[in-house]
This record gives C-alpha cells, sequence and structure tokens, in this order.
C-alpha cells in the first residue's frame, strides 16, 4: 500500500503531465470547471456498483489522483503565480520537483516539535 509521500509524488507526476500538455488555466472560472470536470468523474466511478470493487477502486483512485493534480495546478497557475509560458515547465521539472517536495510533501512528514 503506498504511503501518503508515494501519492503525493504521482500527483505531482501528473501536474508535470498535465502542464507539458496543457495551457495554464487562464483565470479562476476555468480552474474551477476543470476540477470540478475532474470530480464528476470521480463521482461517476464512485457511483459505478456495476463493475467488481478492484476495478472501480483502480478507477477512483486514477481520478483521485487527477483531481490532486488540477487542485496543485490550480495553486500553481493562479495564486502562486506559475510560469509566463507553461512549455518551460518541462525544462525546469527538476528545480519545479525539488520546490513542490520542499514546500509541500516534506511539511507532511514533520514531527511536531515536543512529538515523542
Amino acid at each position: 500500500m503506498p504511503n501518503a509521500e508515494a501519492i503525493a509524488r504521482e500527483i505531482a507526476n501528473e501536474f508535470y503531465r498535465a502542464c507539458t500538455r496543457f495551457p495554464q488555466f487562464n483565470s479562476g472560472h476555468e480552474g474551477y470547471a476543470v476540477i470540478l470536470e475532474e470530480m464528476d468523474e470521480l463521482w461517476t466511478e464512485v457511483k459505478d456498483n456495476k463493475r467488481d470493487y478492484l476495478t472501480r477502486r483502480r478507477d477512483m483512485r486514477a481520478e483521485a489522483i487527477q483531481v490532486g493534480a488540477m487542485a496543485l495546478r490550480f495553486i500553481y497557475d493562479l495564486c502562486d503565480g506559475g510560469n509566463e509560458n507553461p512549455s518551460e515547465v518541462a525544462s525546469e521539472e527538476s528545480a519545479i520537483k525539488e520546490r513542490l517536495i520542499h514546500d509541500l510533501i516534506e511539511p507532511l512528514f514533520d514531527k511536531p516539535e515536543n512529538a515523542g
């Protein structure tokens, strides 16, 4: 079973893939619509009880990764400045990964100072 860090890396990898395939979000409305579309796809998988659970679980997971990636894309493009040219993401992927790991993933695993 994957841990939270592995899942976060999957989301980040999907984020990078989306950045190389699709332009930046132009507005909060567009970003929200993309996230809503992914949420609708996840909801479709959640409701589909005609398939076996293992298949549904795999498909729900894939859609949840998409939701996370698009939420990350929303933050990156619209809240934190993003890139002026989305195609630059591919050339600076290593720097972005390091920043994401440092800023988003590592704090998930920081222990409180008074924790044993």
